[in-house]
């Protein structure tokens, strides 16, 4: 979608394609004018770690990567946020630093807010602060639960919830993921995934080509991931449902995705 279409969905219709931001479009209509859309491809940077923060993005396509850098150079990501949620949540803290790396997993557009408006919407409408609030609740059972799964869980399990999510986020169409992005999801050597998608194509659950993966059979792919991904799935639905209803609680799955 170019800047003129995106403009145009979130000033002249109720849906701007993002799940949180339509509800908190619902409490302040003011907030459309102040949305401004980005377009990025793949690996653009909108931020580098310990930049200022003056933006917050909400995802409307493709998902962003939040990346944490080690001094020797090395790199792991700790999240990824697609048309559920928002990157920025450091500003409703106060905070005027983004800890870490925002980098475009997959060609995608965003509207964005300056943090002064964001801040502005959060002190005037007690609603806007509740959403935020189950947000950031969502955002910190994410980081408990990707901890936990890191540790308990096997890499090939692994691998079909990231492979699931960025599913999700293609809303059920092909998606770019190179060997190296899932190594730096899995915090693993590229050999590693290289196997595991090997093994995943022999067995008819993914094609995989020159970076492009496409999921063959989605629920079978879904009974061999772990636990996590239904667990995050459910989770946000109960927090952002019981302010939203059933126009924002869930699924988190993208819209138009695939069943």
């Amino acid at each position: 979608m170019d800047k003129a279409r995106l403009r145009a969905s979130a000033t002249r219709t109720e849906s701007s394609g993002n799940w949180l931001l339509d509800a908190m479009l619902r409490e302040d209509r003011t907030l459309y004018g102040a949305l401004e859309p980005v377009v990025h491809a793949t690996g653009d940077a909108l931020y580098r770690q310990d930049d200022s923060l003056t933006h917050v993005y909400f995802p409307v396509t493709g998902a962003l990567s939040l990346v944490v850098h080690m001094r020797n150079g090395k790199a792991a990501e700790v999240a990824t946020v697609g048309n559920e949620g928002f990157v920025g949540l450091h500003a409703f803290f106060g905070s005027g630093i983004v800890p870490h790396s925002v980098l475009q997993q997959a060609p995608g557009t965003s509207l964005r807010l300056t943090v002064r408006r964001f801040a502005d919407a959060v002190r005037r409408h007690a609603g806007v602060q509740r959403l935020i609030d189950c947000y950031a609740a969502y955002m910190l059972r994410f980081a408990e639960q990707s901890a936990a799964c890191a540790t308990l869980h096997p890499m090939l399990a692994r691998a079909c919830r990231y492979l699931l999510v960025a599913h999700d986020r293609a809303g059920g169409r092909e998606f770019f993921l190179t060997h190296a992005m899932l190594s730096e999801m899995l915090g693993v050597r590229r050999p590693s995934v290289s196997e595991v998608a090997a093994r995943l194509a022999r067995v008819g659950l993914i094609e995989y080509s020159r970076g492009i993966v496409s999921v063959k059979d989605r629920r079978k792919l879904e009974a061999a991931t772990c636990e996590c991904y239904h667990a995050m799935q459910s989770f946000y639905q109960r927090m952002l449902g019981r302010i939203t209803g059933a126009g924002c609680g869930g699924p988190v799955r993208n819209r138009g995705a695939s069943p």
